[in-house]
């Protein structure tokens, strides 16, 4: 028999993997995700939002119930329909998905973040373990109110279809709140605010999607774009949120561009082969991503750091090549922007026809020279908030010049303030754009396309010089990269 002091002092042996008991997270689950679940299930405000949710589900079944009591016949459920939607979203698409954005924001005040990283967890399963959490408590709401959803079968205002749909839609939106909350963690409270606004209101288009459902006019295809849509966008939100954390070595431009370039492919294979509701939607989403994210990523510059350009090196001329459209900085957004609309107009040639789009090429040739005719005024301030608040500030003086030109000719030309005001054609690309946008193309529609992009293109010949600077040492870079061994000595001529 062993002694018990000899016991005490032989080894342990290496813990294994062992069964999951089922009284404890699993093993294979993300650390990150355990301990944001932990924390989360545990917090205030779910706990809060828990709670009222299910109270005044049980106060809103009691009226509608009492409502129904008073005739025999069934009364319009309309009011208490809306309002049950109105409560589970309210809370599924802003309480909890915007505790996510907090969360980022208690880490960074509380300097945990590089306690963080020394876990050997990367800033992406960092920001996704977020993203799980909250998205599981969303699910704890929503198999909450279930119950709710199937008493009102006996209320006579259930529509499985209807209902089901709702249900899905209030979720997707979730997934892109909690996301949207994460990029903008980082952001002034002033910001997050405004966040708070958009998507309350952005919610209210999601109820009034009900109706559309109710009526049939969105065809089961649409579903497919809704769920790319959601998708897409929710791992480019993620991409911005770990950017946001992340070290310079990490290329997150490179991910987010090759997301967007994703979403224009799958827009080309839409327009091909699927319907026009589905190729629209991926159309216009893929354009707007586009847009969005090439706006973006002009505020940046170049990382001059030698393993993000040894990993385009590694795959040789296809991957120098590539790197021209998904190295980080304004250099390569600019080929990157022209590229991602370029797929996209060639797809709405293909969904709808090279006769008919005489007016939606234009509106893309608007947009994109919208966001290139800043880039002159934005190269002169440090990358990041100052060049975009240089970008809004151009956008801004642009439409209040066309404003004030428009009314100046309105009383001064050949129109009148109280009659029908005379279209001008303005020479910026953003009043140019809203004003195709709207379908007041005036008497020259021509020069209203000409004439911005004529002035974007006088534009950016200020910014040729340094670009092809910027170029050159970037392809520099490339080669350099490329000489160098896997185990980062340099290699004899």
């Amino acid at each position: 028999m062993t002694p018990p002091d000899a016991a005490a002092a032989a080894p342990l042996s290496p813990p294994g993997r062992r069964a999951w008991a089922g009284d404890d997270f699993p093993s294979w689950m993300s650390p990150m995700l355990v301990k944001e679940l932990r924390q989360g299930v545990q917090s205030g405000v779910f706990a809060w939002t828990f709670v009222l949710l299910q109270a005044a589900m049980f106060i809103l079944m009691l009226l509608w119930l009492l409502d129904r009591s008073r005739s025999f016949a069934a009364p319009d459920s309309g009011f208490f329909h809306g309002t049950f939607w109105w409560l589970f979203g309210i809370a599924a698409v802003l309480a909890i998905p915007l505790r996510a954005g907090a969360t980022m924001v208690s880490e960074r005040q509380g300097q945990t973040l590089d306690l963080l990283r020394l876990t050997r967890l990367s800033s992406t399963q960092i920001v996704v373990g977020k993203w799980l959490s909250t998205m599981a408590q969303v699910g704890l709401l929503a198999v909450a109110v279930l119950p709710y959803v199937v008493l009102q079968y006996f209320f006579g205002g259930l529509d499985v279809v209807a209902d089901l749909s709702l249900f899905v839609m209030v979720l997707l939106g979730a997934s892109v709140v909690t996301a949207l909350s994460i990029a903008t963690s980082g952001q002034p409270a002033a910001a997050r605010g405004l966040l708070i606004a958009l998507f309350a209101y952005g919610f209210v288009l999601i109820n009034s999607m009900g109706v559309m459902f109710v009526s049939g006019l969105v065809s089961p295809a649409a579903w497919t774009a809704i769920a790319i849509v959601t998708a897409i966008l929710s791992a480019v939100l993620l991409e911005y949120g770990a950017a946001g954390i992340a070290p310079a070595a990490e290329n997150h431009a490179g991910r987010i561009r090759t997301l967007v370039l994703l979403a224009a492919g799958v827009t080309l294979a839409a327009a091909r082969f699927a319907g026009p509701v589905t190729a629209g939607v991926l159309t216009f989403f893929s354009l707007a991503l586009a847009i969005g994210v090439g706006a973006a990523e002009l505020t940046t510059d170049p990382v001059k750091v030698a393993s993000v350009h040894a990993r385009f090196a590694r795959f040789g001329p296809a991957g120098r090549l590539a790197a021209l459209f998904l190295a980080p900085g304004w250099a390569t957004g600019v080929l990157f922007l022209l590229l991602a609309t370029g797929l996209g107009a060639f797809a709405e040639v293909i969904a709808a026809g090279a006769g008919s789009n005489r007016d939606t090429l234009p509106i893309i040739a608007l947009a994109a020279a919208s966001v290139l005719f800043p880039l002159p005024l934005m190269l002169l301030f440090s990358p990041g908030r100052k060049r975009g608040t240089a970008f809004v500030l151009t956008g801004a003086v642009s439409m209040a010049i066309y404003v004030l030109g428009r009314s100046w000719w309105a009383a001064y030309g050949t129109g009148s303030w109280s009659g029908p005001q005379p279209e001008i054609i303005p020479f910026l690309p953003l009043p140019a754009f809203f004003q195709a946008i709207f379908g007041s193309t005036g008497s020259s529609p021509g020069l209203l396309v000409a004439l911005p992009l004529l002035i974007t293109g006088l534009a950016l010949a200020f910014v040729t010089p340094r670009w092809l600077r910027e170029m050159g040492a970037l392809v520099a870079r490339l080669r350099e990269a490329a000489r160098q061994p896997a185990d980062g000595r340099t290699a004899r001529p």
